[in-house]
């Protein structure tokens, strides 16, 4: 991880993640943790929202595991692109694809598990996918009509993720991927929505290989719930930026703004006045020509006989 005195939202698509090419999983609440701690007094509102979600995918599994997760592609100020895996496993495992059977699964307590949610920064497709067979796309979600920033995606992952621990039967990697896209869809409105064959899979793992049973659906109560926590995240989190670039750099940049306008306006009422004071002095020498003219005029007449 980059010490928090290097981190530059301005140059940096991803500052609170390890570089391209380490592919190391990281708890999404560290990273929302070390997220709010590299905003600096150089760290701009218009910086923290520049890197954009340009995609979101929905993939599972299709070899046994049947592990659903989120492929998330970003671009950083129209340039840099970035890609990153969001997943849900239980804490007991190692994480990435929840290498186990449904009879594995059962033996984990129904009252749930430490869950251990992750982001993974990846750079090529193959390092997308754990499994030994290309997963299946179920759904991808793009052109979002309210722009939706990286930032913004992972304080709605990590609201997520804090909403509950690691149930087999209801809090598992499925509605992890499911109340997320549904928060996102909720408050950011995606206008390219595609949902392949796959998405009559999602949520569901096949009894031997072969008998799908359902094991989350949508909950809008849930994403309802979680989208309110959102918004008040996301203000206290933007108060936050603020009050920092304000009291750093965006404070300089204002107070420096606020002299040049003083000046601008010095130097226009100064021009004004030197105008006026020219115009003034104008109108007496015309007046001055004109009186003159008078009294040529009126000797004149007063010398005919």
């Amino acid at each position: 991880m980059p010490s928090c005195s290097s981190l530059n939202w301005e140059t940096e698509a991803l500052p609170f993640l390890p570089r391209a090419g380490d592919t190391s999983p990281v708890a999404i609440k560290f990273v929302r943790g070390i997220m709010s701690n590299s905003y600096s007094s150089r760290s701009s509102p218009a910086n923290v929202q520049s890197t954009l979600v340009q995609e979101v995918q929905w993939f599972k599994d299709a070899d046994g595991k049947e592990h659903e997760f989120l492929v998330v592609r970003a671009v950083h100020n129209i340039v840099e692109e970035v890609v990153l895996r969001f997943e849900r496993a239980p804490y007991l495992y190692p994480p990435g694809p929840e290498c186990m059977g449904l009879g594995q699964r059962l033996c984990l307590p129904t009252q749930g598990v430490p869950a251990s949610d992750t982001v993974t920064r990846v750079d090529i497709t193959d390092s997308l996918f754990g499994s030994s067979s290309a997963p299946l796309l179920v759904a991808s979600f793009e052109s979002f009509c309210t722009p939706l920033s990286l930032r913004d995606f992972i304080l709605a992952a990590n609201q997520v993720s804090s909403y509950s621990s690691y149930t087999v039967l209801k809090h598992q990697c499925y509605w992890f991927v499911r109340t997320l896209i549904g928060v996102i869809d909720a408050n950011y409105s995606p206008q390219g929505k595609r949902y392949e064959e796959a998405f009559a899979r999602s949520g569901a793992y096949s009894l031997a290989g072969c008998i799908p049973v359902p094991l989350n659906v949508e909950n809008p109560n849930e994403v309802a719930e979680i989208s309110t926590r959102l918004k008040e995240e996301i203000k206290e989190d933007d108060d936050l930026i603020y009050q920092g670039w304000m009291a750093g750099a965006g404070g300089k940049a204002r107070e420096i703004e606020r002299v040049q306008h003083e000046h601008g306006r010095r130097i226009a009422a100064e021009e004004a006045e030197s105008s006026a004071q020219a115009d003034l002095a104008r109108l007496r020498e015309e007046n001055r020509k004109l009186q003159e003219e008078r009294e040529r005029l009126i000797s004149m007449i007063a010398g005919k006989p």
